[in-house]
């Protein structure tokens, strides 16, 4: 639009100017007026439009990439696979069922090639080693084991004067009561004797067991009589060398006879350590044989 008004205004003072001349007049013919160029206008700012943020590619397109790669490169012959061989099936061993052996026939015919005579001298020894056997066990299962509380601790105190009686036998006299006495356990350590059987006339009478402490040890007795459970039914006090006890009482017993025990403990009279132990059988009657077969008649 500026470029034709331009146009128009130079066209329009040409065609005056002319006219001018045409018309023989002087006057100065008035300069156009210089046409201003028209300025440029100012570019426009162009707009900032956000960058657009860049995709990010799954991994499935560049395996896609990896494989088109591949398949550009020349293919690599594959080896095919050697299938291992399968190991044969093992067969079942057979089993060939063994006869039955006669073990009376071939136990017959090596007592026959042995001799009859080497068979019984084998069995009888084989039978004296089981009577040996037999007899151990017997020993060891009728073996008296003295119970723990006929061994108690001594404290010095002794049985009265008035329990006891001295011993009037001379030394070599009450050697042999102790050495015909059958003893067991620490034999060697001191001599004693008592009786080998009590008698009660009544459950609560006393009966005489003469226990005599030879004149010659230099030790204590304390006397304990164990019935065939291994319970102590009585004790005494400490018995001094060279005196006997008599007379004893004991209580709760059933009429009849016993078989029980008289445990001997030593002590050292000023100490009052324990020496030894022994042991020996004693018979214990209760109620006289003939009144007691009368009273089991009339029961």
């Amino acid at each position: 639009m500026a470029n034709r008004r331009q146009k128009k205004k130079k066209n329009a003072a040409a065609a005056r100017q002319a006219a001018a001349q045409y018309k023989g007049k002087n006057a100065p013919v008035k300069v156009a007026a210089p046409v201003k160029k028209a300025e440029p206008k100012p570019d426009p700012v162009p707009e900032v439009k956000p960058e657009p943020k860049p995709e990010i590619k799954p991994e499935v397109k560049q395996e896609i990439k990896r494989e088109v790669k591949q398949e550009n490169k020349p293919a690599v012959p594959v080896k095919p696979k050697k299938e291992k061989a399968k190991p044969a099936p093992k067969k079942k061993p057979v089993r060939f069922k063994k006869p039955k052996k006669n073990y009376g026939k071939i136990i017959a015919k090596k007592i026959s090639d042995f001799g009859i005579n080497k068979v019984a001298a084998i069995i009888l020894a084989v039978s004296v080693v089981i009577a040996a056997v037999c007899v151990i066990a017997w020993v060891s299962s009728s073996r008296f084991s003295v119970p723990d509380e006929a061994v108690i601790e001594y404290r010095g105190r002794t049985i009265p004067d008035t329990s006891t009686y001295i011993v009037t036998d001379d030394l070599v006299t009450q050697y042999g009561f102790a050495d015909n006495m059958k003893r067991k356990g620490d034999v060697d350590d001191f001599r004693y004797y008592a009786a080998t059987e009590l008698v009660f006339p009544e459950k609560y009478s006393s009966a005489n067991l003469n226990l005599v402490n030879v004149f010659d040890n230099n030790c204590v007795f304390i006397a304990s009589i164990v019935n065939s459970s291994d319970t102590v039914i009585y004790r005494s006090l400490g018995l001094e060398p060279g005196k006997a006890l008599s007379d004893i009482f004991i209580s709760d017993l059933k009429y009849g006879r016993h078989d029980m025990k008289l445990v001997i403990a030593a002590y050292d009279p000023e100490s009052y350590e324990l020496i030894g132990v022994q042991y020996s059988d004693l018979t214990v009657q209760v109620g006289l044989e003939e009144e007691t077969k009368d009273a089991e008649k009339q029961s």
